[in-house]
């Protein structure tokens, strides 16, 4: 009988055991295919800016402004070196994606008028909070290219973060008249990339889910707002 209740014992084991293998197994692939996506999501963000950039330089071109040209060629250079540097990356600081997205600005404002301001709450400290590379361009992209017109006097985009309870909320607004949230406008190629990074994301990391809310109200623009949880 100790010799039968031995046996089973061990057939039992070695059956668990080869389970618990097949799901670790399970969750390795699951975790490496996860990343894959995520990378080549990212990696599509750069060629997106590059083209739209490249259209940039060369408007600059056909305006007989060389030297303009060459300058918004050179902080373009600089900027997809950093957006390179910090692409291969899961997260980066909150203090490093804030620095990508006013260089980013910055390159959009020598050939469209606007202004812009980034307020960050003082009981948050953004060189210890991690955050996905690249998330706001796309947004900021849309407000910048679809909803400032030549009727606007004073276009301006702001960017609010604070923290609501376990929450890191991003508020971005433009003033636009020009009405880009997705329900009632075909999404582009940035903000589509960018809802699938958050669904990677919230795939990989279930822990620290991400929500991106667009709302439109007129005379206050749109209003994308992300939240991060934990």
């Amino acid at each position: 009988l100790r010799t039968f209740i031995l046996t089973i014992a061990a057939i039992w084991a070695h059956l668990s055991g080869k389970r618990n293998r097949q799901k670790v197994a399970a969750l390795k692939k699951r975790n490496q295919d996860t990343e894959m996506h995520l990378s080549l999501l990212s990696g599509q963000l750069n060629p997106h800016f590059l083209f739209n950039s490249l259209h940039a330089i060369q408007g600059t071109i056909n305006s007989s402004n060389p030297d303009k040209a060459n300058a918004y060629n050179g902080s373009v250079a600089n900027f997809m070196r950093d957006v390179m540097d910090t692409g291969k990356k899961e997260f980066i600081s909150l203090t490093e994606e804030l620095k990508i997205e006013e260089d980013y600005l910055k390159i959009e404002q020598e050939r469209t008028f606007f202004s812009y301001t980034i307020s960050l709450a003082p009981e948050l400290t953004a060189a210890q909070i991690d955050f996905p590379p690249l998330l706001l361009q796309p947004v900021l992209e849309n407000s910048i290219r679809h909803a400032f017109n030549k009727d606007l006097e004073h276009p301006e985009i702001s960017i609010n973060i604070y923290s609501k309870s376990t929450a890191l909320i991003i508020e971005l607004n433009d003033n636009g008249t020009g009405a880009w949230n997705t329900d009632h406008i075909r999404e582009g190629q940035g903000l589509s990339l960018t809802r699938k990074r958050i669904a990677v994301y919230n795939e990989k990391f279930e822990f620290m889910p991400i929500q991106l809310h667009i709302d439109y109200i007129p005379g206050k623009g749109t209003m994308p707002t992300f939240s991060l949880q934990n």
